[in-house]
C-alpha cells in the first residue's frame, strides 16, 4: 500500500456493515494505533502506522469481525510501543487482547538461545491458534503484507521470512476457507521472490515443519478434533 492516507476512505466503506457501536470501536482501534505507533517508520522509511492499516483493512475487505478488525490494529502494539495488556484490555477487552498477545512474541522469560524463545513462540502461536481461528488469520495477513514490504531489510532476514511463511503458513491457509486458501497462494508467489522452495536448504525445512508442525501440538494437547473443529472461534 503506496501511501494509507490514499486509502482511509476506502477503509471506511468496508465499515458500512457494522453498527454504530462497533464503528465507533474500530475507529478507537485506528486512533490507538496511530498514537502509539506515531513517530516510528518501517525499514523502507513510511510511517510504521501503514503496516497495521494495511492489515486492519485487510481483515474488513475479508469480512471478519470488529475484534480481529481492532487487533489488526493494534497486533504490534505490545511488542512494539508502551501499550499494555492492562490498558489494551481496559479500552478493547478481553477478545482483543487475546488476539494480539497470542501474536505477541514473548520477552518477559528468560531463555537460555534464541533458539529456545523462536520455539517457544512458535508454539504459543499453535496453541493459540487451536483456541482461536483469527489467530491465525491475523498472523497469516500479517505476513502476507509484510512480505510485500521486506525488499527494504537485508537479504538474509528476506530469506528468513519467506522460508517460514512457505513452510509454516502457507500450510495453516490452506485448512482454512477458500479466501484464505487464495491468500495462502499470494504469500507463497511472493515467497518465492526471495527463494524457490526447492532452494530452502534441508537444515531449515526440517526445524519449520518440526515447529510448526499442527498435528504434534493437537497430540500433545491429547485433542480429538478433525481440522473443521479446529478453527472454530473460542466463543
Amino acid at each position: 500500500m503506496e501511501n494509507y492516507h490514499d486509502h482511509v476512505y476506502d477503509f471506511l466503506n468496508t465499515l458500512c456493515r457494522f453498527s454504530d457501536s462497533e464503528y465507533e470501536e474500530i475507529l478507537k482501534a485506528y486512533q490507538f494505533s496511530k498514537k502509539f505507533h506515531q513517530n516510528q517508520f518501517r525499514k523502507g522509511g513510511e510511517p510504521y502506522f501503514s503496516h497495521p492499516f494495511s492489515v486492519a483493512y485487510k481483515l474488513s475487505e475479508m469480512g471478519e469481525d470488529v475484534p480481529l478488525i481492532c487487533a489488526g490494529f493494534l497486533h504490534d502494539t505490545l511488542e512494539d510501543t508502551a501499550m499494555t495488556k492492562e490498558l489494551m484490555m481496559e479500552n478493547f477487552g478481553e477478545d482483543v487482547t487475546y488476539l494480539v498477545d497470542s501474536v505477541t512474541k514473548e520477552d518477559s522469560i528468560s531463555f537460555s538461545s534464541k533458539k529456545e524463545q523462536n520455539l517457544y513462540n512458535r508454539q504459543k502461536l499453535l496453541t493459540r491458534m487451536l483456541e482461536d481461528s483469527r489467530v491465525i488469520k491475523l498472523k497469516l495477513v500479517d505476513r502476507y503484507h509484510n512480505l510485500t514490504t521486506i525488499s527494504a531489510l537485508p537479504p538474509n532476514k528476506q530469506v528468513e521470512n519467506a522460508i517460514e511463511a512457505m513452510v509454516a503458513f502457507v500450510p495453516m491457509a490452506n485448512l482454512l476457507s477458500e479466501p484464505y486458501q487464495k491468500l495462502g497462494q499470494e504469500i507463497y508467489e511472493e515467497a518465492e521472490k526471495y527463494i524457490p522452495y526447492s532452494s530452502i536448504p534441508d537444515d531449515l525445512l526440517f526445524e519449520y515443519q518440526r515447529d510448526y508442525d499442527l498435528e504434534r501440538v493437537i497430540d500433545s494437547y491429547h485433542l480429538e478434533m478433525d481440522h473443521p473443529k479446529i478453527y472454530e472461534k473460542r466463543h
